[in-house]
């Protein structure tokens, strides 16, 4: 996942403002030796921006199997405790899958850039500033895209963490404000659920750029759900 454009330290606010299958263990090349960005300054995010609609931490209540909602889930949050001594994963302290609509993320915009308003399979941090972004599908070739797909990264160090939920076409993004509100930091757990189950990412990452061609962009194939 592309490391340049999520910074180090989203903790820090004022001096130093500053991410799915799910096997990807390192980050891009060109990624800082170290930082945690903040919120970016001109980021042309879609439409629905995460922190109001869509970019959601995964609920504490709920059926696993419910019907799906236009993302109108909470803000995100620090809605993982930490855990003593126990380094758990993406969906430790998560609560219930709840079937949820991100915000769409097609643009006219993308058009010109990919021949579609549709930005799937493409890396969303060659234009935007975003924590993370990807597409999630059903399996690594990327034919079929997963639609109310819960992807959460959770901190390694203090568990704290957020979610963001796939659109109609298997697309997800997370703010950078976002992530500075939910604390989140580098390393980074990361994981995608629907109601048919759960997929980790076997690895800490230091990346968000999900679709980057050195993570699921690459030869390790698409991200996608159990």
């Amino acid at each position: 996942m592309h490391r340049s454009l999520l910074a180090p330290t989203l903790l820090t606010f004022a001096g130093a403002i500053a991410a799915i299958a799910l096997a990807c263990g390192s980050s891009s090349s060109d990624a800082p030796a170290s930082g945690n960005p903040g919120p970016p300054t001109n980021d042309a995010a879609p439409p629905s921006d995460a922190t109001t609609s869509g970019d959601a931490a995964a609920s504490s209540s709920g059926t696993s199997g419910t019907s799906g909602t236009s993302g109108t889930s909470a803000d995100a949050s620090a809605d993982a405790s930490a855990d003593a001594g126990d380094p758990g994963n993406a969906f430790t302290d998560a609560g219930p899958y709840t079937p949820t609509l991100g915000p769409s993320t097609l643009m006219p915009e993308h058009m010109a850039a990919f021949g579609s308003e549709n930005p799937s399979k493409h890396n969303c941090n060659d234009c935007h500033l975003f924590a993370a972004a990807g597409s999630v599908f059903t399996d690594a070739t990327g034919t079929t895209p997963v639609a109310m797909a819960e992807v959460r990264l959770r901190t390694v160090s203090d568990g704290k963490a957020i979610s963001a939920y796939t659109d109609a076409n298997g697309n997800f993004f997370i703010q950078q404000s976002s992530a500075f509100v939910a604390g989140l930091q580098f390393p980074f757990q990361g994981g995608v659920r629907t109601d048919a189950g759960v997929a980790l990412m076997t690895a800490d990452q230091n990346d968000g750029s999900c679709n980057n061609t050195s993570c699921h962009g690459g030869t390790q194939g698409w991200a996608h759900g159990p």
